[in-house]
Protein backbone atom coordinates (compact mmCIF):
# COMPACT_ATOMS: atom_id res chain seq x y z
CA UNK A 1 0.00 0.00 0.00
CA UNK A 2 1.29 3.46 -0.90
CA UNK A 3 1.95 6.02 1.81
CA UNK A 4 -0.52 8.89 2.10
CA UNK A 5 0.59 11.98 0.21
CA UNK A 6 -0.24 15.38 1.64
CA UNK A 7 -1.11 18.37 -0.48
CA UNK A 8 -1.78 21.99 0.41
CA UNK A 9 -5.30 23.25 -0.15
CA UNK A 10 -5.13 25.91 -2.85
CA UNK A 11 -6.84 29.28 -2.45
CA UNK A 12 -9.70 29.98 -4.83
CA UNK A 13 -13.11 28.58 -5.67
CA UNK A 14 -14.38 25.16 -6.67
CA UNK A 15 -17.68 24.47 -8.44
CA UNK A 16 -19.82 21.39 -8.06
CA UNK A 17 -23.07 20.32 -9.64
CA UNK A 18 -24.94 18.14 -7.19
CA UNK A 19 -28.34 16.68 -6.52
CA UNK A 20 -30.95 18.64 -4.62
CA UNK A 21 -31.83 19.09 -1.80
CA UNK A 22 -28.15 18.95 -0.73
CA UNK A 23 -25.68 19.31 -3.63
CA UNK A 24 -22.79 18.58 -1.24
CA UNK A 25 -24.21 15.25 -0.11
CA UNK A 26 -22.51 12.03 -1.20
CA UNK A 27 -24.04 10.47 -4.31
CA UNK A 28 -26.20 7.40 -3.67
CA UNK A 29 -24.02 4.29 -3.56
CA UNK A 30 -26.07 2.62 -6.30
CA UNK A 31 -25.10 5.44 -8.69
CA UNK A 32 -21.36 5.14 -8.09
CA UNK A 33 -18.76 3.15 -9.96
CA UNK A 34 -19.39 4.33 -13.52
CA UNK A 35 -17.94 7.85 -13.44
CA UNK A 36 -14.51 8.61 -14.82
CA UNK A 37 -12.91 8.94 -11.37
CA UNK A 38 -15.24 6.59 -9.48
CA UNK A 39 -14.03 3.50 -7.71
CA UNK A 40 -15.21 0.58 -9.88
CA UNK A 41 -15.37 -1.58 -6.72
CA UNK A 42 -17.69 1.01 -5.11
CA UNK A 43 -15.70 0.97 -1.88
CA UNK A 44 -15.62 4.79 -1.80
CA UNK A 45 -17.59 7.62 -3.39
CA UNK A 46 -16.33 10.73 -5.14
CA UNK A 47 -17.55 14.33 -4.97
CA UNK A 48 -16.59 15.93 -8.25
CA UNK A 49 -15.57 19.60 -8.12
CA UNK A 50 -13.49 21.83 -10.37
CA UNK A 51 -11.97 25.30 -10.44
CA UNK A 52 -13.71 26.00 -13.77
CA UNK A 53 -17.50 26.30 -13.71
CA UNK A 54 -17.93 25.14 -17.35
CA UNK A 55 -15.83 22.05 -16.55
CA UNK A 56 -18.33 21.07 -13.85
CA UNK A 57 -21.03 20.95 -16.54
CA UNK A 58 -18.83 19.09 -19.03
CA UNK A 59 -17.96 16.41 -16.47
CA UNK A 60 -21.52 16.05 -15.16
CA UNK A 61 -23.13 15.97 -18.60
CA UNK A 62 -20.63 13.45 -20.02
CA UNK A 63 -23.13 10.61 -19.63
CA UNK A 64 -25.40 12.25 -22.20
CA UNK A 65 -22.73 12.46 -24.91
CA UNK A 66 -23.18 10.02 -27.77
CA UNK A 67 -20.42 7.41 -27.93
CA UNK A 68 -17.92 7.63 -30.80
CA UNK A 69 -19.41 4.39 -32.17
CA UNK A 70 -22.92 5.87 -32.17
CA UNK A 71 -21.70 9.02 -33.94
CA UNK A 72 -19.89 6.93 -36.56
CA UNK A 73 -23.07 4.95 -37.19
CA UNK A 74 -25.12 8.15 -37.52
CA UNK A 75 -22.58 9.59 -39.95
CA UNK A 76 -22.99 6.52 -42.15
CA UNK A 77 -26.79 6.75 -42.03
CA UNK A 78 -26.92 10.53 -42.58
CA UNK A 79 -24.10 10.87 -45.07
CA UNK A 80 -21.53 12.44 -42.73
CA UNK A 81 -23.74 15.10 -41.13
CA UNK A 82 -24.06 13.65 -37.61
CA UNK A 83 -20.87 15.08 -36.12
CA UNK A 84 -22.58 18.25 -34.87
CA UNK A 85 -25.38 16.47 -33.02
CA UNK A 86 -26.07 17.52 -29.47
CA UNK A 87 -27.35 15.02 -26.93
CA UNK A 88 -30.63 15.81 -25.22
CA UNK A 89 -30.62 16.28 -21.47
CA UNK A 90 -33.89 15.42 -19.72
CA UNK A 91 -35.67 18.42 -18.18
CA UNK A 92 -35.89 16.72 -14.79
CA UNK A 93 -32.08 16.43 -14.74
CA UNK A 94 -31.91 20.25 -14.44
CA UNK A 95 -34.74 20.38 -11.93
CA UNK A 96 -32.97 17.94 -9.58
CA UNK A 97 -29.55 19.63 -9.49
CA UNK A 98 -27.85 22.86 -8.44
CA UNK A 99 -24.46 24.51 -8.93
CA UNK A 100 -22.54 25.09 -5.71
CA UNK A 101 -19.65 27.53 -5.32
CA UNK A 102 -17.08 26.40 -2.73
CA UNK A 103 -14.57 29.06 -1.62
CA UNK A 104 -11.30 27.51 -0.46
CA UNK A 105 -8.94 28.85 2.12
CA UNK A 106 -5.33 27.67 2.05
CA UNK A 107 -4.43 25.27 4.81
CA UNK A 108 -0.87 25.38 6.03
CA UNK A 109 0.32 22.27 7.82
CA UNK A 110 2.91 22.39 10.60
Amino acid sequence: MSPVRRARTPAGVLYRIGRLPDPLDWPPRELTGEGRFDDPQRAFRVLYATALRPAAFVETLARFRPSPEALAGLRQIEGGTASGRVALVPVDWYQKRAVVRLPLRPHHSD
